[in-house]
C-alpha cells in the first residue's frame, strides 16, 4: 500500500492496464486524497462498485461478484467482502489524517459520507441502513459518536444536515428531506 504523494506534482501514471484490484483500488484513491489535499477540489466521489455489479472478486478467493453473492444466504462471504471495502475506507481516511492542513489535517478539514444504496442486499431493505460520517468538516461535525434515527427517518434528511454542515444552507433536499437531524453538529 503506497502513500498519498507529499508533493502537488503531477505523479507518474501507472504502467498497463489495470484490471479491478485492490491495487487499482487504492490508485484511485490516493488520486482523491492528493486532488482534495492539494484543492485542486472540494468535492469527489468514489465507489467501489455499483449496486448490481457480478465482477469477481478473486483476491477476496471468490468467483462471484457482490451482488450475486448478497442473495446467497452466506454471512461469512459478505462479511468477507464488507471487510475489504471497509479496509479500502479506512485508508482513504488515513492518507487524509496523514496530509497536514492548516492547524489540523486533510481529514480534519473534510466531510466523508460511506454507505451502501441497501442494508441487506438479498432482501433490498432500506431499514437499518449503515452510515458512516467520518471528518469533522472544520470542526463543524462532532465525531467519535454512534446515532440511531427512527424507523423511517429518509436517509434525505440526513444528506440534507450534511449539505447544511458543509455551509450549504438549504431547505430541503430530495422529495422527503425536509427535518435537519440532531446529533451531528459540534
Amino acid at each position: 500500500m503506497g502513500a498519498a504523494p507529499t508533493t502537488c506534482a503531477r505523479p507518474e501514471a501507472p504502467g498497463g492496464d489495470l484490471p479491478a484490484s485492490p491495487e487499482r483500488v487504492q490508485i484511485m484513491l490516493r488520486l482523491v486524497a492528493t486532488a482534495l489535499r492539494c484543492d485542486l477540489t472540494r468535492f469527489a466521489s468514489f465507489a467501489l462498485n455499483n449496486g448490481i455489479d457480478s465482477s469477481p472478486l478473486p483476491w477476496l478467493g471468490l468467483s462471484g461478484g457482490h451482488h450475486d453473492l448478497s442473495h446467497a444466504d452466506d454471512h461469512d462471504t459478505i462479511v468477507r467482502i464488507v471487510r475489504y471495502e471497509m479496509e479500502q475506507v479506512a485508508y482513504l481516511l488515513a492518507l487524509l489524517k496523514a496530509a497536514p492542513e492548516g492547524d489540523g489535517t486533510a481529514l480534519d478539514n473534510s466531510l466523508i459520507f460511506v454507505s451502501s444504496e441497501v442494508s441487506d442486499g438479498a432482501t433490498h431493505s432500506l431499514d437499518d441502513m449503515p452510515v458512516l460520517v467520518a471528518g469533522r468538516a472544520a470542526g463543524c461535525v462532532r465525531p467519535g459518536t454512534h446515532l440511531r434515527f427512527p424507523d423511517q427517518t429518509p436517509i434525505s434528511n440526513l444528506y440534507l444536515t450534511l449539505l447544511n454542515l458543509a455551509g450549504v444552507t438549504t431547505p430541503a433536499f430530495g422529495l422527503d428531506g425536509t427535518t435537519l437531524l440532531d446529533g451531528l453538529a459540534s
